[in-house]
């Protein structure tokens, strides 16, 4: 009984690890995809932007729910001159379900208004049947000006004798 507990033990060990080994090279493959969404946003390149996003995604900011069939028209819209993605954190759902946290950073304008220039954003990844990862729901938060600095307070005003 206990060499077979031994067995089953080591065999998860090694299945964990194995799956440890994989989610590295994925969550590297979700936040390169990312990257590229990021950046057929802001050239336009509404084919890249296609490959990577399923067709029946939606994404939702301070606008509202937003399909991504309509995103074509927002492309034209939107001029993008900034844009970085960074803080990337991949949090696992299941072995084919990965959710995607970042900070986007940038400046542009859309609809001829500017841009906020900072959202923590996050996007749901989903590992197809050929091995790809594609962007099915995406998340924008606009991260909020900091405080305005407390005034210095004034030194004590010395003793009276």
């Amino acid at each position: 009984m206990r060499r077979t507990g031994a067995v089953l033990t080591a065999a998860v060990m090694v299945a964990s690890a194995a799956w440890a080994q994989g989610n590295a090279a994925d969550e590297k493959k979700i936040i390169a995809n990312e990257h590229m969404i990021s950046e057929s946003v802001m050239k336009k390149d509404l084919k890249m932007f296609h490959m990577m996003v399923d067709t029946q995604g939606v994404g939702v900011d301070g606008g509202g729910v937003t399909k991504v069939s309509d995103m074509d028209k927002m492309f034209q819209q939107m001029n993008i001159t900034a844009s970085k993605v960074d803080q990337e954190k991949v949090m696992w759902i299941t072995p084919d379900v990965a959710v995607l946290t970042y900070r986007w950073i940038g400046q542009g304008t859309a609809a001829g208004q500017a841009m906020p220039g900072a959202s923590y954003s996050s996007t749901v990844y989903a590992k197809q049947k050929n091995g790809d990862w594609i962007a099915k729901f995406h998340q924008e938060s606009l991260i909020a000006p900091a405080p305005p600095a407390a005034a210095a307070a004034k030194p004590a005003a010395p003793a009276k004798k």
